[in-house]
């Protein structure tokens, strides 16, 4: 995307969303049938949660987390567990997953997450076994 950052503060909260979106789209960085409203609302829900985020203070969890892990990733992580190790009591067990933290989510990788959840729920003996599995 090319944007300014002088720019942008230049324009009215409301135009600086439409700016951004119709950039995004441009470059294809949204799907064809997200429309301006969606997108706002995104931005919304992305203020929201990243005030949340800023305000919470992890605990440890006596339990036993199962992590679905996109393969692909945008920044370098320092740990393959992405940190919930320190915090799940009960262990981590690591299931990388094709995609990126979105593209997880959209056909055609959502299918190999879907089968990888479904194992999990019908076989938990199986998944509560900490390790690294790969599904592809």
């Amino acid at each position: 995307l090319t944007l300014s950052v002088t720019q942008l503060r230049q324009l009215e909260p409301d135009a600086q969303i439409a700016h951004v979106f119709h950039e995004a789209k441009r470059v294809n960085w949204l799907t064809p049938d997200v429309e301006l409203t969606q997108f706002r609302h995104f931005i919304r829900l992305l203020r929201t949660h990243t005030d949340a985020w800023r305000a919470y203070t992890p605990k440890p969890y006596p339990g036993h987390i199962t992590l679905f892990r996109a393969i692909e990733q945008q920044h370098e992580v320092p740990a393959a567990d992405l940190g919930w190790q320190a915090l799940a009591q009960g262990g981590v067990t690591l299931i990388e997953v094709p995609g990126d933290h979105l593209t997880m989510l959209i056909e055609p990788q959502v299918q190999v997450l879907a089968e990888a959840l479904q194992k999990c729920l019908s076989q938990p003996e199986i998944m509560l076994e900490a390790g690294h599995h790969e599904w592809k």
